[in-house]
């Protein structure tokens, strides 16, 4: 059997939270977080100190509860990083007088899937009861993503007045703030939280946006070359989780009930009553299944 790579992404794509400098340029192992999350990366201890004021909130919340899986998606530096890639495209972030005092404000919708792609083929031909009664292992994965701008809830607006206080208090005035949620439609569950887009930040997108991604997918064996957008972004999120098979994200967790019959009305609607019948985590599913290339395996016609 082929040893699997300790690693969860590639080196080339493993950056310091701070300066943005990827491990390979670097030359040798990024460090982590020493506080709470352990996910954030940095190439030296001046890097962590200066990322602190924008990493702290993010940090702590890491350290309280389903919720506290999600966390991980705004500590780890290459899953944040490409989550603020997607706010500054389908945002139009620019760091400008406007952008960065407005408030902004981003949904990612995110379901639960087998952990192993290929416990979906039993779904296809028996609904729910093609899973085992045992508990499926699962894997948090991003279906969607919605931006807007303008009027927000108070809670929200009042963690934008705080995290926009904290940052011109450290002198990071030309940065613009986004609040995140990140929500479970099917569990009614979520997290909110503050993401900072700074000058380097936009930077590094720029340069995403120009260069594109050249992405490996394990499953299937491709290699492709994709531009950067919002969906691709998403699709290296989501293989970075499904390739972490030693849960170094936390982001794995057992399938519930409702994930398993999100996934199974979203299967068996194709072959049945459409796909304009099912629910909206349903939908979602079909098309993250229609744009990622690890589901290309189950056709349509399936």
């Amino acid at each position: 059997m082929r040893k699997l790579p300790q690693r969860t992404y590639p080196s080339s794509l493993a950056v310091c939270s701070q300066c943005l400098i990827t491990e390979r340029a670097h030359g040798r192992p990024l460090r982590e977080c020493s506080q709470v999350c352990h996910s954030a990366r940095y190439c030296t201890k001046e890097c962590q100190a200066k990322d602190w004021p924008q990493h702290k909130n993010s940090c702590e919340e890491a350290a309280r509860s389903i919720p506290t899986k999600l966390m991980s998606l705004s500590t780890h530096p290459l899953l944040s990083i490409l989550m603020s890639a997607c706010c500054v495209m389908g945002l139009n972030i620019r760091n400008d007088r406007d952008t960065v005092n407005n408030i902004s404000h981003a949904t990612f919708s995110i379901g639960v899937e087998p952990a192993d792609i290929l416990d979906l083929s039993p779904v296809v031909e028996q609904g729910t009861a093609g899973f085992t009664q045992t508990k499926v292992k699962g894997v948090i994965q991003l279906n969607a993503f919605d931006g807007d701008t303008g009027d927000v809830a108070a809670k929200r607006k009042e963690m934008w007045i705080k995290q926009r206080s904290q940052l011109d208090a450290f002198g990071c005035s030309q940065c613009s703030i986004v609040i995140v949620d990140v929500f479970h439609s099917s569990a009614h569950s979520g997290v909110c939280f503050p993401m900072t887009i700074s000058n380097a930040i936009l930077s590094f997108v720029k340069q995403l946006v120009s260069g594109g991604f050249e992405l490996h997918c394990k499953t299937t064996g491709e290699m492709r070359r994709l531009p950067c957008t919002i969906d691709t972004c998403m699709e290296i999120i989501n293989n970075c989780i499904r390739n972490d098979t030693r849960n170094k994200l936390h982001l794995r967790t057992p399938m519930q009930l409702h994930d398993l019959k999100t996934i199974s009305t979203a299967l068996s609607s194709r072959s049945e009553h459409g796909e304009c019948a099912v629910p909206a985590a349903a939908k979602l599913f079909l098309e993250k299944m229609d744009r990622e290339s690890v589901y290309h395996c189950f056709s349509r016609d399936k």
